[in-house]
């Protein structure tokens, strides 16, 4: 933001810099002094702003980065918390077999919450247009 101040000002100033010099000069371009300081300022400020384009780009990208490490992450934790939660068919049965058949059945594996999209648990007015479809 600090960059893009002198052309702010250069382009919103109500009076002209400098402008008895550049009124001595006979220039040949066509806008008035005031058009042109205008066109400078704008010129300033846009500048300004592609100079600091390469960085915000930068920031988005190591952004997106980090983000996909941190899903890989918590997609990993979630299969390992599922895998401990609900064990494979094929163990279950591998077990049942071996059990002798007077044996209790063991207890259920308690699933893992769900949690509902807060649309569907929304009880305001936005909540009742999204389940609406509107």
């Amino acid at each position: 933001l600090v960059d893009a101040v002198p052309g702010i000002v250069v382009m919103t100033s109500g009076t002209l810099i400098a402008g008895g010099w550049y009124a001595s000069q006979h220039r040949p371009w066509d806008p008035s002094l005031q058009q042109d300081q205008m066109i400078g300022g704008g010129l300033m400020l846009t500048i300004a702003e592609l100079v600091g384009l390469p960085f915000m780009i930068a920031v988005f990208a190591e952004w997106v980065r980090d983000e996909r490490r941190r899903t890989r992450a918590l997609d990993a934790r979630l299969d390992r918390e599922l895998a401990v939660a609900a064990p494979a068919p094929a163990a279950t049965a591998a077990t049942t077999a071996t059990t002798a058949p007077a044996a209790p059945a063991a207890p259920a594996v308690a699933q893992p919450e769900v949690t509902r999209p807060w649309w569907e648990t929304d009880q305001g007015e936005v909540g009742e247009r999204f389940r609406r479809g509107r």
